[in-house]
């Protein structure tokens, strides 16, 4: 329902003001507003609706963003390519290649622990889905999942789009930190880290320059509104 409320308004409101609003969106979800946070979190699922929103609709709050330099609006809009991409010649190999994707859709709710142990690597995202599914599942398998390299990015979209997984924070940060993540996809979920986590995406040469810059930013946004005294390496700043 908040999904397509947040559709409903991105369509109704004027592209200047949504471009303003998604702004101030993304700050707060930076500083840990949790309001925020639940709204960026139907966000990252915003290419269900690319279709229904239109083209022209996110052109224009695109082109809004880009007149008031709003990076992280453009980086949440964009359709963003991976920072790394699978080669055109095929994906890594899988251990069921050999299986139709019928039969592999079928063993995907299986609970024999090897057999969810191989399909794991399945490339093809319908078979990941059924994976989801499986109530043998655990979050350390979602995890392993989302952190896979090389990854087709289907694969990890699939996991986004999972309400019950994307919802893990463990999830999140393996999701953000994969290079083969579509990059707005990243941007979505950037701001749910945790400080020290944020620092690691910056320092992530795997990643794409964006989405390092934005977690630098936000590092440093948290830190001027902290009401607390933070530590820095050979730094001291008092909010």
């Amino acid at each position: 329902m908040r999904e397509r409320h947040l559709v409903g308004w991105m369509r109704a409101t004027a592209p200047a003001l949504a471009a303003d609003a998604l702004h101030e969106l993304i700050d707060r979800a930076g500083k840990k507003d949790s309001a925020a946070q639940a709204a960026m979190l139907s966000l990252v699922h915003l290419r269900r609706y690319e279709e229904e929103l239109g083209y022209d609709c996110l052109a224009t709050i695109y082109a809004h963003a880009d007149d008031r330099g709003y990076a992280d609006v453009k980086q949440l809009l964009h359709t963003g390519v991976a920072k790394r991409t699978l080669p055109r010649d095929g994906s890594p190999e899988n251990e069921f290649l050999e299986r139709t994707l019928g039969e592999r859709k079928g063993l995907a709710m299986s609970t024999n622990r090897d057999i969810m142990d191989r399909l794991m690597r399945d490339r093809h995202p319908e078979v990941i889905r059924i994976l989801l599914q499986n109530p043998r599942l655990i979050e350390r398998d979602v995890v392993r999942i989302a952190a896979m390299r090389p990854a087709e990015a289907r694969v990890l979209e699939t996991i986004v789009e999972s309400h019950k997984w994307i919802a893990r924070y463990a999830v999140k940060k393996a999701i953000v930190c994969n290079p083969y993540t579509p990059t707005n996809i990243s941007s979505s979920l950037i701001g749910f880290l945790l400080v020290s986590d944020m620092r690691t995406v910056a320092d992530m040469a795997t990643l794409a320059d964006g989405l390092r810059d934005a977690a630098r930013k936000r590092v440093k946004a948290l830190y001027r509104h902290s009401e607390t005294t933070v530590i820095l390496p050979n730094k001291r700043i008092q909010s």
